[in-house]
């Protein structure tokens, strides 16, 4: 699922992970999930992301990876990078959009991570954040494909992340459900409350920083609002069919479509923060 500035169009995908819309919104990039057959050594079988021309409303490139079909991916640095994550060895390949070649071998973007590797990007697009397993966060430099901190923000097991508005604040989502808003400059701990009872699966920020979502595995979705952080939306996830975690929470009106597969349930908030959607 991804937005576009407007917040007109979003696209998913059945096990397609994250999409993304390049800053321009020539471009849509996300993975094809083509088989649910286990490689040799045990992992799922490769995936390919497709680069969809969206003036012409046709593929342009598909680029192989060795990665989950679940896993996300970013466009940065103005456009002319893209990141795909491998959650098997939670390192971030980064690609040149000019050629759609890699540039060089892949940054390796939390050791420590998960079972996946929760990331964000910075709101100038230049800079991911890679949360770990170990509470670590790691910074890259994009510009010159270099480390550029490594904090710990956490006791416990990041299971996603997010820049918010300014980018100076992280908001971090452990597996116990809950949720901690970390002030980078100072590297100080702001807030911390229980979010959820169970994996804290997703948060967003909304455009202008006053709010926050997040969703977990406890099937729920919940708004909260700055600067108190007190909960003021809920909305429950009651689709049996899957597994009931919702894992993507965007701030935006959302119009699901897809090229490869049927349309999926999205969930998502209004740009104003006030009414939850759900299609």
């Amino acid at each position: 699922m991804a937005l576009t500035e407007n917040g007109r169009l979003a696209f998913g995908s059945v096990l397609g992970g994250r999409s993304s819309f390049s800053p321009d919104n020539r471009w849509l990039a996300f993975r094809r999930f083509d088989s649910a057959v286990g490689a040799p050594d045990g992992r799922y079988a490769p995936t390919v992301v497709v680069i969809v021309d969206l003036a012409r409303r046709a593929v342009h490139k598909e680029l192989s990876t060795p990665d989950e079909a679940w896993a996300p991916v970013f466009f940065a640095c103005d456009g002319k990078l893209l990141l795909t994550i491998s959650y098997c060895t939670k390192a971030v390949q980064v690609w040149d959009t000019s050629s759609w070649q890699p540039l060089g071998p892949p940054l390796p973007g939390n050791p420590a991570g998960m079972y996946h590797l929760p990331m964000d990007m910075s709101p100038d697009g230049a800079v991911p954040a890679c949360g770990g397993e170990d509470g670590s966060v790691r910074l890259w430099d994009l510009r010159r494909l270099k480390l550029l901190s490594s904090l710990t923000l956490s006791d416990e097991p990041i299971g996603t992340l997010s820049f918010s508005p300014d980018g100076k604040i992280l908001a971090l989502g452990t597996d116990r459900g809950i949720l901690r808003l970390c002030q980078l400059d100072a590297r100080q701990e702001v807030a911390r409350f229980t979010a959820h009872g169970s994996f804290l699966a997703e948060v967003d920020f909304s455009a202008d920083g006053r709010s926050l979502a997040s969703s977990g595995f406890d099937k729920t979705i919940r708004l909260w609002r700055a600067p108190s952080w007190e909960e003021i939306r809920t909305a429950e996830g009651a689709n049996k069919q899957h597994r009931g975690d919702l894992r993507q929470v965007s701030l935006g009106m959302l119009v699901s479509t897809d090229f490869h597969a049927p349309p999926q349930e999205a969930k998502g908030y209004s740009p104003s923060g006030i009414s939850i959607s759900s299609k």
